[in-house]
């Protein structure tokens, strides 16, 4: 038996898996809300999963406090694989979070995306050249160049001049 047969799969779940999920034939959803640890402790109950895709902001009682949910995440024995950070539900991101044209709403979106980075990784400055006024450019001395990421060309991406201008202020 090699070495790979011998490796226990592992799985993750989905925490919408365990959403009321509420769609257009059942708007009040298939099942009553559960609580964020009601949710962690059915995904830790699922034989062989180990690990759960999140969203950030978290659910209350964690919010935005990362040292909540690390401890419910432990307790439940479960690890993070995917976090999710949420720029779409609130309609104040309707134009875009990162790529929005107002620099307070961007601001915003960055520091919601740097403090749900702190989740379960180790996050520093990636110096970007000003991540604020939408230049993401990486800065010589990088990490993400230390990792192997590559300077991308910023002129051939993002809106163009036949971009609809009912979109563009």
């Amino acid at each position: 038996m090699s070495d790979q047969q011998k490796t226990k799969e592992k799985y993750a779940m989905c925490m919408g898996t365990f959403a009321p999920c509420a769609d257009r034939f059942v708007t009040a959803g298939y099942h009553s809300e559960l609580s964020l640890q009601a949710m962690l402790e059915a995904a830790a109950s699922v034989e062989e999963a180990d690990a759960i895709e999140m969203d950030y902001p978290f659910m209350e009682p964690a919010g935005t406090d990362v040292s909540v949910m690390k401890k419910m995440l432990d307790k439940a024995g479960l690890k993070v694989c995917t976090l999710e950070v949420d720029h779409y539900s609130d309609p104040k991101w309707k134009f875009g979070a990162l790529t929005s044209w107002d620099k307070a709403l961007r601001k915003e979106a960055v520091e919601i995306s740097k403090n749900g980075i702190e989740t379960h990784s180790i996050s520093t400055d990636l110096l970007f050249v000003d991540m604020y006024n939408g230049d993401f450019r990486l800065k010589p001395g990088s990490p993400a160049l230390k990792l192997g990421f590559k300077q991308i060309d910023m002129t051939k991406i993002g809106l163009t001049s036949d971009f609809p201008k009912r979109f563009t202020k």
